[in-house]
């Protein structure tokens, strides 16, 4: 195989001042080349600007010769300033073709159907502008926003509207049939508690039966219709309300009720005992006494539960005092 030499070289670092023509010049006769190009210095890059030149030479040891006389050459500026030059194998060692390849098409436009018809196009009469009817127009443009905003209907758009409207109608009544059977099992939740709750009360009842036949104590709806007819109707026993025996708190007001009942009876029997005795003592005094009422006082409001009690003392002692004396 053979290698085909490289014959384009470089010459670089040369004055930015030097121009082609004085370039030739110091180098003189140059032997035979087909490619020579000569490049200016570029004032952006200063002061590291120089010129340089590319020279394709025929055969390879012209280039040899050319190096060993121009390489490290100094050349001066017209400022007197040295540079030293550099002559180096180019880096590319292709070269611009020499002929241009000319245009088939060019200065054939006048002859281009295209550009015929758009000439005769633009060079014929334009038409007259119309005018436009405003009211018109507006009822167009409303009308084409109106046919946008239709929701767009394809067969494949209509199949999942569809699909999705019996998705949403299955939900809904799977979870309408979900409430219903959740309101069955409360309302039969409810019905078994309170089966539950009658049969706990009749099961109370039924004992409570059984205890007082075995003990031989009356039922109480007959003791309170005797106690009625005798006259008596306070009841030992403690009242129940209509909605079933109490307990805790309202146990402990119903015993604090008869034990003030108790108390307030055995006070009025003591004055009457007291208010017999004086009488018989002196009856002078008896228009002085006054009657004793009977009546049962009113309950103490709260608050004023410790005055009462105070002055109900008080009278109990002087009830007690005819008796001592």
């Amino acid at each position: 195989m053979v290698v085909k030499q490289q014959t384009k070289v470089t010459i670089r670092r040369l004055p930015p001042d030097l121009t082609e023509a004085e370039l030739k010049d110091i180098i003189g006769h140059l032997p035979p080349h087909d490619y020579f190009k000569f490049h200016k210095a570029d004032p952006s890059l200063a002061p590291a600007h120089t010129t340089r030149a590319y020279i394709k030479f025929v055969n390879f040891d012209d280039v040899i010769e050319f190096r060993d006389n121009f390489d490290g050459r100094i050349f001066e500026d017209k400022r007197g300033n040295e540079y030293m030059a550099n002559v180096e194998l180019a880096i590319s060692s292709l070269v611009p073709r020499g002929k241009k390849r000319e245009d088939q098409r060019c200065d054939t436009i006048e002859n281009d159907e295209d550009y015929l018809e758009f000439k005769e196009a633009y060079e014929a009469d334009k038409p007259e502008v119309q005018q436009i009817n405003i009211e018109e127009y507006l009822k167009e443009a409303a009308a084409k926003e109106e046919e946008r905003k239709k929701p767009m209907s394809t067969p494949l758009i209509d199949f999942v509207r569809a699909k999705k409207k019996t998705k949403r109608r299955d939900r809904d009544e799977k979870r309408k049939e979900e409430r219903k059977k959740r309101r069955d099992e409360e309302r039969r939740q409810k019905q078994r508690e309170k089966r539950e709750r009658n049969d706990r009360k009749k099961n109370v009842i039924e004992g409570k039966t059984e205890e007082n036949k075995q003990s031989g104590r009356q039922p109480r709806q007959q003791r309170n219709s005797e106690s009625r007819l005798d006259g008596n109707i306070d009841d030992d026993r403690p009242k129940e309300s209509s909605s079933g025996p109490k307990g805790g708190r309202t146990a402990a007001r119903e015993k604090r009720k008869r034990e003030f009942e108790e108390k307030r009876k055995a006070r009025i029997a003591k004055q009457k005992e007291g208010a017999s005795a004086s009488t018989s003592a002196d009856p002078a005094s008896q228009t002085d006494s006054k009657p004793v009422d009977s009546k049962p006082q009113p309950k103490p409001a709260r608050g004023e539960g410790q005055s009462r009690r105070y002055s109900r003392r008080k009278e109990a002692r002087a009830s007690a005092k005819p008796e001592n004396s």
